[in-house]
């Protein structure tokens, strides 16, 4: 009779064996399912405080945003600081100023984990389209826009028959257009008790200017004549207490050397036939960011409809008018008739182009004195 192997260990010890053989592969999986659910939960954690961080990051320049743009704390450039609620650090800020806007850096920390987030605040030109008309307007018998062009109106709002747009055309544009008393200019006087009257045999610069850093007129009334300035790198700020109006084969004509402007302050302007403004360089070329008309505090509309077939536009350029420069008015209506032609680009409540020829050409503002500048909102990186 044949012995049984492990007899030793009784007739249940090929089940003891294999016990012990199953209980130590379920401790080395056991322990292996220990040490991938402890990294599971540490990443989860680590996951759980990098969100947390993220977010703390994206308030921190949120809030910094928020105190720049809509307190308008400009100030805050070139800046390190860290916001802080309930004596703990919510997130460290630095704040980098460049031509192009500021950049604002945001770092938070959670358990030794930290995010950054980066917010752009962009600078961008107010005079971004060559023409933008707050309410809309007529464009008609071959005049020509050669640019980007915005209404706050609908398609319905602005007319265009037999006219050329070389450009985009965008409706319901919602632009941030200032008052006049946020770009930092002298303030209009109170009165023109002071006034001066102007004389075509002089050259006016900055040494003209009143205590109050203007010039101060009742009219600019001139026919078959020149106003002439001179424009280093201060501004010549002109009030005008009634109207600006340039008579057949008048002009008004700014040298430039330096980096200052013209600017005149008007709520109502007229150039007639042949009337030029010509902002001139050294090298006899024209830069029309070297002038500028502005509407004044008190300017309204007429209309909250669309006064384009009205008798007295607020601001007429007639008959081979030349105009080089930028005009802001988004509360008075503007007229071109009849081959005039603009260069700069322009702000107004309506814009009508009509009995043939008009040209109104775009050029962007490069100039490093820019007051004409709002801040906005760019990317997240």
């Amino acid at each position: 009779m044949l012995k049984k192997p492990f007899k030793s260990i009784g007739e249940n010890g090929y089940f003891l064996v294999t016990t012990f053989v199953v209980l130590a592969v379920l401790l080395v999986f056991g322990s292996v399912i220990l040490r991938i659910t402890l990294a599971e939960y540490k990443q989860a954690e680590r996951d759980k405080n990098q969100i947390k961080a993220y977010y703390l990051a994206r308030a921190g320049a949120d809030l910094t945003a928020e105190a720049m743009l809509e307190k308008g704390d400009l100030t805050l450039g070139e800046v390190d600081f860290n916001i802080v609620k309930n004596n703990d650090k919510v997130s460290n800020i630095k704040v980098e100023s460049s031509t192009s806007g500021f950049k604002i850096n945001s770092t938070s920390e959670v358990n030794s984990v930290s995010e950054k987030v980066i917010l752009n605040i962009d600078k961008i030109s107010i005079f971004d389209l060559a023409v933008y008309m707050k309410i809309g307007g007529k464009l008609e018998t071959f005049g020509s826009i050669i640019g980007d062009v915005g209404t706050g109106g609908t398609n319905e709002d602005l007319i265009i028959e037999e006219a050329d747009v070389d450009g985009n055309i965008a409706y319901e544009v919602e632009k941030t257009l200032p008052d006049v008393d946020e770009f930092g200019f002298p303030d209009e006087p109170i009165n023109y008790n002071d006034a001066i009257v102007f004389d075509t045999n002089k050259i006016y610069t900055s040494s003209d200017l009143n205590s109050d850093g203007i010039i101060a007129v009742k009219n600019i009334d001139i026919q078959n004549e020149t106003l002439e300035f001179s424009v280093e790198n201060e501004d010549i700020h002109v009030y005008v207490e009634n109207e600006v109006k340039l008579g057949n084969d008048s002009e008004i004509k700014i040298n430039s050397t330096g980096t200052g402007r013209l600017i005149i302050h008007t709520n109502y302007f007229k150039s007639e036939e042949n009337a030029i403004i010509s902002p001139e360089l050294e090298n006899s070329s024209y830069d029309p960011s070297k002038f500028y008309i502005m509407e004044k505090n008190n300017a309204e509309a007429l209309s909250s409809e669309l006064p384009i077939d009205k008798d007295e536009i607020e601001y007429k350029i007639e008959t081979s008018s030349a105009f080089y420069g930028y005009i802001y008015a988004p509360n008075l209506d503007i007229q071109f008739e009849t081959q005039g032609l603009s260069e700069g680009a322009i702000i107004s409540n309506t814009l009508k182009l009509e009995n043939g020829g008009t040209e109104i050409k775009y050029s962007p503002i490069d100039s490093p004195n820019d007051n004409f500048s709002i801040y906005a909102r760019g990317k997240w990186e």
